[in-house]
């Protein structure tokens, strides 16, 4: 049985229990590492749990294979292998060192030394690991750098960030993770590199930027980024972060909660007209530019003045995220300092679901009207009526008003 110093949710305790007995623990030295370690000790949510192990991936496999624990290689020649244990997935990794480096991938090789794995990690805090026991192991003191807000590079800055350039931006969302100190010599170092970016997928870029834009404030982060100009290096466009300042700040004042998707409104803010642009260099997916794009509308066409069945309109149109994405995006644009008419429509947006239109064309049909363009203009304003009702209208009342005055 594992006694580790933190809570986990029963599921994922019974599974660590079942993956560490499989592997061997504790005859074996088998350890939770990265960034689950990391978050417990700041405080953070774990999502995803990392193991590491000295046996070579094949031994891994054949031992999870033994106990019908259903595994995948996910990268062979880097030694992991994913088991896959209910709606959970759990990554395990043989001990490694890096052997070559060109900036985005590395050639490692095995080991069975922990310091050797632990000191190829980018930042002190990534390279703690937990026996099941619970005994700690922190190689380059980074409990006690999480405990004074600095994010510091295992070794050289310089030298880290040529093993790999996306580090670059690991190191700032790291700042605005724990609202870190600056370091000037890591500082210096991303700016130094910063060229290399232009080595790393873009695809990779835009991962990286987006858990930077989820993180509660991360404003003091990305000015540190484009005071180094190394959003230019990037981005090479305007960027509008004073405005993203004010966006966190009503935020904050209106009680908003930050989620996966608030995101969305931070690009388009920060960006601008070219957040659509942007968001097609960074190869986003259709689904996200399209919901960029409705923000990008909302925002502005919120700014009009709306009543109230005209404001049920607007969010019918853009959908309740792309609705209260726009009215941030409006108030921080306009300076307004949460002026009464868009803090209401925020509180109006915020209290509505989505919900699907009743009436369907065989609804119509069932009634004995079977002309199709008199169906079309019925279903038309029937769903007008909806919409001004605040959704609030059933099936039975609108089709009620079938044959009266108001559908002619």
């Amino acid at each position: 049985m594992i006694k580790l110093p933190f809570s986990f949710e029963n599921e994922v305790f019974e599974n660590l229990n079942i993956l560490f007995d499989t592997l061997g623990a504790p005859d074996k030295d088998v350890r939770i590492v990265g960034g689950s370690i990391r978050n417990l000790f700041i405080g953070l949510p774990v999502s995803d749990i990392d193991l590491a192990t000295p046996d070579p991936p094949d031994l891994v496999v054949k031992r999870l294979n033994s106990e019908g624990i259903k595994n995948i290689s996910i990268g062979a020649s880097y030694g992991t292998i994913k088991a896959i244990m209910g709606l959970r997935n759990y990554d395990i990794t043989t001990l490694r060192r890096d052997t070559e480096c060109d900036g985005r991938y590395a050639k490692v090789e095995f080991t069975n030394d922990w310091y050797e794995d632990a000191k190829r990690r980018d930042f002190t805090f990534n390279a703690l690991s937990m026996r099941p026991d619970g005994t700690i192991f922190d190689y380059f003191s980074g409990r006690d750098h999480i405990k004074s807000r600095l994010v510091r590079f295992i070794g050289n800055p310089e030298k880290r960030i040529k093993e790999d350039y996306l580090r670059i931006l690991r190191y700032f969302r790291f700042i605005a993770l724990l609202n870190g100190q600056e370091d000037i010599v890591s500082v210096t170092a991303a700016k130094c590199m910063a060229h290399g970016l232009s080595k790393i997928s873009r695809e990779r870029i835009r991962e990286e930027l987006i858990k930077i834009l989820n993180i509660n404030d991360p404003c003091k982060s990305i000015k540190l980024m484009i005071r180094n100009n190394i959003f230019d290096k990037i981005f090479g466009s305007e960027f509008k972060v004073l405005s993203l300042d004010d966006l966190i700040t009503n935020e904050k004042n209106l009680g908003h909660s930050i989620d996966t998707n608030s995101w969305y409104s931070r690009f388009v803010t920060l960006f601008g007209k070219s957040a659509l642009e942007i968001s097609r260099n960074l190869k986003c997916s259709k689904k996200d530019q399209i919901m960029i794009e409705k923000i990008m509308c909302a925002g502005e066409e919120v700014s009009k003045s709306l009543d109230k069945p005209k404001c049920y309109h607007f969010f019918h149109k853009f959908g309740q995220s792309a609705s209260i994405s726009g009215v941030l995006i409006a108030i921080a644009r306009e300076k307004e300092n949460l002026n009464s008419s868009l803090k209401s429509l925020y509180a109006l947006f915020s209290s509505l679901r989505e919900v699907n239109f009743p009436i369907k064309g065989e609804d119509i049909i069932s009634l004995g009207i079977t002309e199709g363009p008199k169906i079309g203009k019925i279903l038309k304003d029937l769903e007008m009526h909806w919409i001004d009702s605040g959704f609030t209208d059933s099936k039975e009342t609108l089709l009620k008003k079938i044959g009266s005055a108001v559908i002619s």
